[in-house]
């Protein structure tokens, strides 16, 4: 009686922590995602307005992925045999601060490198460790990743919209600033956030071996690719083709806050969707959705047109995120989680940097408008070839 009686309040304080645990992660993804906005939105605006060239503003983009290429898998690792999650953060989020001060105060190409390469390393531990802690913490309500993701979303708006609009007045170079007090709400949210370690010893290299070398996986892994290759225009260039066609800061930051908030309702509602349609399904939609996107940004004639082409934003980032992520989770077994999705952010950082590097070159090329255009016949192929990896719909 008095064992069961023991599991009972081990249960109890089980589900308290994580009840918990997704309280705090929930204001962490709020600060994280308010500054990533801010870098995401202003950092290759200020690159070009102190002179930088589009193969240099690549080159600087492409450093990112390329280090959370390498670092991200090693954080999943790191995560899954030790558990600490806050030590990790704390550690990384004091680190981020440094990094980005550099990359403001740096005074040649060479040093925005090396900060750059240090500010990524650090980031590149953060949305993993968090994603993967609140995938355990949500335990058999993993279809409900979206409901807390959300909140990261609701920060970056915050930051991209009030943001946008101080820095038409003070001048893009501040925007380092806002970033520091942003990643200084994570720090100061990190302590509330249990320090725990997981309950079990993985096997990691067999079962990640296991993952990443079947079939679905591989074709996944190209698509993937291929749509950082269409994506990275996106990400690195629409706010300097914004500022091209006559748009100014203000706009730069409106349009990306206004795309974040469509993603609001299909993030929330994310438990639904994933209930009702398959990963596969939903990728489809945002491989399709971005072809259309990246299209209708080649051939726009003005800058207010990014306005209304943004809306589809809800589809190909909040629809392609809850369903990769759901994906991912699925497809990889209980022991190596973390370490999964260390894989899939260490894949989408691969597919960013050669995708930056080309679009960088393509912008010196071939223009603004002609190189949505060429990142709009990657996503066609990401989508011809995903659609090959057909599913059944996986039971949540």
């Amino acid at each position: 009686m008095s064992n069961t009686t023991n599991e009972i309040d081990d249960s109890s304080k089980l589900v308290s922590t994580s009840r918990t645990n997704v309280k705090v992660l929930r204001t962490i993804y709020f600060f994280y995602f308010a500054g990533f906005g801010i870098i995401t939105t202003f950092l290759n605006v200020y690159y070009r307005d102190i002179g930088l060239s589009g193969l240099h503003i690549g080159m600087l983009s492409s450093v990112i992925p390329l280090i959370s290429f390498i670092a991200a898998p090693m954080w999943g690792i790191l995560n899954d045999r030790y558990g600490r999650v806050r030590n990790l953060l704390i550690i990384s989020c004091l680190s981020l601060g440094v990094a980005i001060s550099g990359i403001g105060l740096a005074g040649g190409f060479f040093w925005l490198v090396i900060f750059t390469a240090i500010y990524a390393f650090f980031d590149s531990s953060i949305l993993t460790i968090i994603d993967s802690t609140t995938l355990r913490s949500l335990g058999k309500n993993r279809e409900g990743f979206g409901r807390e993701r959300v909140w990261g979303s609701v920060g970056f708006i915050v930051a991209v919209w009030g943001v946008g609009f101080i820095l038409q007045q003070i001048g893009a170079q501040w925007f380092f600033l806002f970033y520091v007090l942003t990643t200084s709400g994570v720090l100061v949210t990190l302590f509330w956030l249990p320090n725990q370690k997981v309950a079990y010893k993985p096997a990691i290299r067999g079962g990640l071996r296991n993952l990443i070398f079947t079939k679905k996986w591989l074709i996944f892994s190209i698509s993937l690719m291929l749509m950082g290759l269409g994506g990275s225009a996106i990400n690195g260039f629409l706010g300097i083709y914004i500022k091209d066609l006559g748009g100014s800061e203000g706009l730069v930051g409106t349009a990306s806050a206004l795309a974040t908030v469509t993603e609001l309702p299909v993030m929330y509602w994310g438990m639904k969707i994933l209930k009702r349609y398959s990963p596969w399904q939903l990728l489809m939609v945002a491989f399709g959705a971005t072809t259309l996107r990246l299209l209708i940004y080649g051939v726009m004639p003005s800058a207010n047109w990014v306005i209304p082409v943004c809306l589809l934003h809800s589809l190909t980032f909040g629809l392609y995120w809850i369903a990769i992520i759901a994906y991912v989770d699925q497809l990889s077994s209980n022991e190596i989680k973390s370490s999964a999705q260390g894989i899939l952010y260490s894949m989408l950082s691969i597919s960013r940097m050669l995708g930056s590097l080309v679009s960088g070159v393509l912008y010196d090329i071939v223009g603004a408008g002609s190189l949505f255009q060429i990142s709009a016949a990657f996503s066609l192929l990401a989508l011809l070839l995903f659609s090959f990896n057909k599913q059944k719909k996986l039971h949540l």
